[in-house]
């Protein structure tokens, strides 16, 4: 298995696995923006997520041109912990439009694991940490 691309899968297969991930980002990005607005989420996050998404794309195209050029490459670990941080959906942007890391099977399958596990820790955060952000946001910016 050259590469560690998993054979056998269909085009078909593929194009649907990348239609989920597109609507999933594209509703997590969108529920972001509405829960700011509807003051449900703090504008802190919400940039946040900005900076960290273009941070992380760039740093994606960065290592597409490094693996084009035979250079110096980001640690795979390091994509994967800036997924996990919330550039997930960047990461998944750029692995589309950039056809970078977006063969590698076992990428993939960690890629995925940390977009599952951010979810999972942001809906915690989310419903039952809302109340406990909000005082210790309070508490930061009263006492600067």
């Amino acid at each position: 298995m050259k590469n560690n691309v998993q054979p056998g899968r269909s085009r078909k297969h593929r194009d649907w696995l990348r239609l989920l991930s597109f609507v999933t980002t594209s509703i997590f990005c969108i529920l972001l923006v509405i829960l700011t607005f509807l003051k449900q989420l703090a504008l802190e996050v919400l940039l946040g997520y900005l900076v960290i998404n273009v941070l992380t794309f760039i740093i994606y195209a960065w290592d597409k041109s490094a693996a084009k050029g035979n250079r110096w490459r980001i640690k795979e670990s390091w994509l994967h912990l800036l997924a996990l941080i919330g550039g997930w959906p960047a990461a998944f942007y750029a692995q589309n439009v950039l056809r970078h890391k977006s063969i590698k099977t076992s990428f993939r399958r960690i890629f995925l694991g940390t977009v599952i596990i951010h979810l999972a820790v942001f809906l915690v955060l989310f419903t039952e940490g809302q109340v406990f952000y909000r005082h210790l946001s309070g508490f930061f910016f009263r006492n600067l």
